[in-house]
């Protein structure tokens, strides 16, 4: 494998990160490289100069015991999709909240407003 596929390769692997844990700290992962032992094999170096294997076998998803070590779920953060979530708990509240200030706003309208006379 070429110097510029491996370097391709790394790239897809931080993209496929970012689409994974959108607030992920590259600074804090670490290197992204391949293995020193088995040169098909992407790790990540940690912070005691060791290496963890990033990908099952087939390439399709994180090795549990790589999403386990404590730097990397620091270095991660949340996944995208609980952030999704949580932002769109938020806008409910948020929602919910604006729609009833307006309904407690239109019910002092409503008192306020002069009573027509009946004649």
């Amino acid at each position: 494998m070429s110097l510029e596929d491996q370097n391709e390769q790394i790239e897809r692997t931080k993209r496929f990160i970012k689409g994974r844990f959108s607030n992920a700290d590259f600074g804090i992962l670490g290197p992204i490289r391949y293995f020193s032992k088995k040169p098909l094999e992407l790790v990540v170096k940690g912070p005691k100069t060791g290496e963890t294997p990033t990908f099952l076998k087939g390439g399709s998803d994180f090795q549990q015991s790589f999403l386990n070590l404590k730097y990397v779920k620091n270095a991660l953060g949340d996944t995208a999709d609980s952030v999704i979530a949580q932002t769109s708990e938020d806008i409910r509240k948020k929602k919910k909240s604006w729609i009833n200030s307006v309904r407690i706003k239109l019910a002092i309208l409503y008192k306020k407003r002069p009573k027509k006379k009946k004649n």
